[in-house]
């Protein structure tokens, strides 16, 4: 019996004749659907396509937040906007910031302002929203990198040494808390190479800073020979997206 008289004879569940070409397919692929008119073979199709696109949202979305939650610090992750003492002001000014702009975000203020706050919420915007790889160290981490370099034990060296190269190659890099860390001449000197490596490849980059960078010079905090050229390209880098952390009604 030809294909055509076998489907002819068998119906779908809709009550029309079942596609003789799926019934021809099925003695190949026998876990094919069911037999199916030529209409509701297409609904099927469409449908399993959608679970499946579904499927790979949620689990691009399990992968967001699974690099959320190792980038952001755990204890930024529970900021709300709707707090008395969370800075709202900062965080319209600096929310729009997107990689794309072509200038790093530098956020400036005295302890208190909500600046590590407001990056940790706009770092989680670009995760989930954006699906944009965000690292998040700190200066005081980066001291502790450049320390473990020098130490006996090659383990530590490993690892700091992937540390400082995640950070230099990180497509968007946070650095929170510069001015926080000491001003050795070898943190100088890797802050240097990161920075300039960074600037100089146009790879977007965030700093928080409890001081105005210009005063680490003045109260000679940081050396000139390495401090001028790493203050001076992080506001050349930051020129236009410079904010300065207003004043709130509670400590953050």
């Amino acid at each position: 019996m030809s294909a055509d008289l076998a489907s002819s004879s068998l119906r779908c569940a809709c009550g029309e004749p079942v596609d003789a070409t799926l019934l021809e397919i099925r003695k190949f692929f026998p876990s094919l659907s069911p037999d199916l008119c030529s209409g509701c073979y297409e609904v099927a199709e469409r449908e399993s396509a959608e679970r499946a696109l579904l499927e790979a949202e949620r689990a691009e979305m399990r992968e967001r937040r699974a690099r959320l939650e190792a980038a952001v610090p755990p204890e930024m992750l529970g900021t709300r906007v709707d707090h008395a003492a969370f800075n709202g002001a900062l965080w319209e000014r600096v929310r729009e910031w997107r990689p794309a702009c072509g200038r790093w975000l530098l956020i400036t203020g005295l302890p208190g302002r909500c600046k590590t706050r407001v990056v940790a919420l706009l770092a989680k915007e670009l995760i989930l929203n954006d699906g944009v790889r965000v690292v998040w160290t700190s200066a005081i981490e980066l001291q502790a990198a450049v320390e473990d370099m020098r130490s006996q034990n090659y383990a530590v060296v490993d690892a700091a040494r992937t540390n400082l190269r995640e950070w230099k190659h990180a497509a968007v890099l946070v650095l929170d808390d510069l001015g926080k860390n000491t001003w050795t001449p070898s943190l100088e000197a890797r802050l240097f190479e990161l920075i300039d490596f960074r600037k100089t490849r146009l790879l977007p980059t965030i700093v928080t800073a409890n001081t105005a960078l210009p005063e680490l010079l003045r109260t000679k905090q940081v050396g000139t020979e390495r401090g001028g050229p790493i203050i001076g390209r992080i506001l050349e880098a930051s020129r236009g997206w410079n904010v300065e952390a207003g004043e709130v009604g509670r400590s953050c």
